[in-house]
């Protein structure tokens, strides 16, 4: 990263004090070093007195916490040489290690083995294996099935009825996609009898959550195939161009469209489903022969035929009146009621198995480190004795990466935060009400939803804390957009790209000029830096990798400069770096490629000791 000073932004994010801030940090804005800093800032102020104890620190790897040891202890050393004899500077050196900075799995595991017996469990547990924890799993599971089937249990029958036609294999799906998806939340039993209740209600399609989540999407997309259809108008209406049908069947495919817009902007759900179902496209055909057909005639026949068949996943969408809707709910109602029995039933025996066996996932760590700090009361949660002692003790509680974190770590930092003891769970005081969390994140970096992580949780913060003016608005939010790592052409790509596509719908925000990249370090002039975007009209992958291969063989052959301490330098090999959604299947082609362009390659591959190409070739020798 090229040198820089600190930002008035930077600045806020490592001095502000006076309760909880929101540092919202785009991609290369020096985030590590202003959190690195704002500790080393806490442990070195004099008036403060802060035994390092004191302090909550989060990070997401164990290679970042690390690495943030290491800075924080040698700026500390480095105080203590320029102050010799200093007592105090000598002393925070030597209570560094009795910090809280690690990642949260590491968190939770010490707290649950510093509290293991008010959770009842042995102190000697340990972690499993995920090859382990899922045999353990399977095996509960297929003995609770066949337990169940000896029984003739209804729940079963009724299930197995429903979704077993070849053996038991959807309903063992069932059951555990289910198990899966509860164990995402703090408290299970909570959110499965929520789930169920819902279907109980029997609510309007437009007032229950799926009917709300679905009709603004349905509402811009009608939007959108509508006014596609508007600019066709001129040419589809044209008396020249086609005959009365046609133009007629275009005015009624029009209207109709308008038409559902206006009943999707009312939420009248029954009109729009009746609107669709009679949306079709009528006959469209031109007078010319094709041969005799303009290309603007020629595109406007093409857009059609897509907006037709935007109109036909809209049907696929909205596909049942309000009482259609109730009918199926009447349907599902005792099912779902089933397989939440049979959920449970497992999760006992998944429990008592791990009791047994004293070895629990992180995931189960991470669920009893909350239950040792907040209770669920009806609708509000509220910390245990525990949860209020502890988070009277801690002075600030600092997480890194936090737009990744789940719902069950989100309830941890509360219950370790200062702050109200008892907030309602779905209330804004539950993102608001702490007093010092220092959060540290970026919505754009998120990439571990299929972890369970949940984004929408930094968003809605950002939303709700206002903007730091010195000390006068906490929550506060900081946002630190100047990235000092990339030239001005790749944020200017970036930023290109991005607002063109990153939507409040399709990426949690709308990223508008305050989300933008600013460049932030100087980098010395080059010809060909700008930032390209290239298509390649082959989809398999040893083209692309091929493409990539020849294009860095071009770049080498040619000294492409590269910027090197402040200096250029003809570029090499090892500056180049190829990233790919995954590995899986892709590096035998780009290891093929890059050997053909004579590109030196390394690979990080995640792959079994047998499935190495090495091996996998003596293996077939055998």
């Amino acid at each position: 990263m090229a040198d820089f000073s600190l930002t008035p932004a930077q600045q806020d994010a490592i001095y502000a004090d006076g309760g909880s801030l929101l540092v919202s940090a785009a991609a290369g804005s020096g985030k590590t070093a202003v959190l690195t800093r704002r500790v080393t800032r806490l442990l070195c102020d004099e008036k403060l007195q802060l035994d390092p104890a004191k302090l909550v620190v989060v990070t997401f790897t164990r290679s970042a916490t690390a690495e943030m040891k290491q800075r924080i202890r040698a700026s500390i050393a480095q105080q203590a040489q320029l102050h010799p004899g200093h007592p105090f500077y000598q002393r925070q050196l030597l209570l560094l290690g009795g910090m809280k900075l690690s990642t949260i799995d590491a968190l939770c595991q010490q707290l649950v083995k510093e509290q293991f017996q008010q959770l009842n469990i042995s102190s000697r547990f340990r972690v499993g294996e995920e090859r382990e924890l899922n045999q353990m799993a399977q095996d509960c599971r297929n003995e609770m099935l066949q337990q169940r089937c000896k029984d003739q249990d209804p729940a079963y029958t009724l299930l197995a009825d429903t979704l077993c036609r070849d053996g038991e294999g959807p309903l063992e799906e069932a059951v555990e996609q289910l198990w899966d998806f509860l164990d995402s939340y703090p408290f299970p039993e909570v959110q499965l009898e929520a789930m169920l209740e819902l279907l109980r209600s029997r609510m309007s399609p437009e007032h229950s959550p799926w009917g709300k989540a679905l009709l603004p999407m349905l509402l811009h997309r009608a939007g959108e195939l509508a006014g596609g259809l508007e600019q066709l108008q001129p040419v589809l209406e044209d008396d020249a161009l086609f005959g009365p049908a046609s133009v007629e069947g275009f005015h009624q495919l029009l209207l109709g469209a308008q038409t559902l817009v206006q009943a999707l902007t009312q939420e009248n759900w029954d009109r729009a489903v009746a609107l669709l179902r009679d949306l079709s496209g009528g006959r469209c055909t031109p007078r010319q022969k094709k041969a005799e057909r303009s290309p603007e005639l020629e595109q406007a026949l093409q857009d059609r035929q897509q907006i037709l068949e935007g109109i036909k996943e809209l049907q696929t969408l909205l596909c049942c009146t309000g009482a259609e809707f109730a009918q199926d709910l009447d349907w599902l109602q005792p099912r779902m009621e089933a397989l939440g029995e049979l959920c449970r039933d497992f999760t006992c025996r998944l429990n008592a198995e791990k009791e047994k066996n004293q070895v629990y996932s992180f995931s189960d760590l991470t669920r009893m480190a909350v239950q040792l700090l907040v209770r669920r009361e009806g609708e509000d949660y509220v910390k245990t004795d525990l949860g209020r002692r502890l988070s009277e003790e801690y002075y600030a509680v600092m997480v890194d990466e936090c737009q990744d974190i789940s719902a069950v770590q989100n309830l941890l930092f509360w219950g370790l935060s200062k702050g109200p003891d008892r907030v309602r769970a779905d209330s804004e005081d539950y993102l608001t009400g702490s007093e010092n969390l220092f959060l540290v994140g970026d919505v754009k970096q998120s990439i571990y939803r299929f972890r369970r992580a949940t984004p929408e949780l930094f968003v809605r913060r950002g939303e709700l804390y206002r903007d730091y003016q010195k000390e006068k608005a906490f929550p506060g939010r900081i946002l630190l957009s100047h990235n000092f790592r990339s030239r001005k052409q790749v944020c200017r790509g970036v930023n290109l790209i991005f607002s063109r596509s990153m939507t409040k719908q399709f990426g949690d925000l709308d990223y508008t000029a305050q989300e933008w990249l600013n460049p932030g370090a100087a980098y010395p002039d080059a010809p060909g830096m700008e930032a390209e975007l290239c298509l390649v009209e082959e989809t398999d992958a040893f083209s692309q990798a091929d493409y990539i291969a020849r294009r860095i063989r071009t770049m080498l052959d040619q000294g492409f400069s590269v910027s090197d301490g402040g200096k250029l330098r003809p570029c090499r090999p090892g500056d180049f770096c190829v990233l790919l959604r995954s590995t899986t299947g892709a590096s035998a082609d780009y290891r093929r490629a890059f050997e053909q362009a004579g590109v030196p390659l390394f690979a990080s591959q995640q792959q079994g000791y047998f499935d190495s190409y090495e091996v996998a070739v003596m293996l077939e020798l055998l």
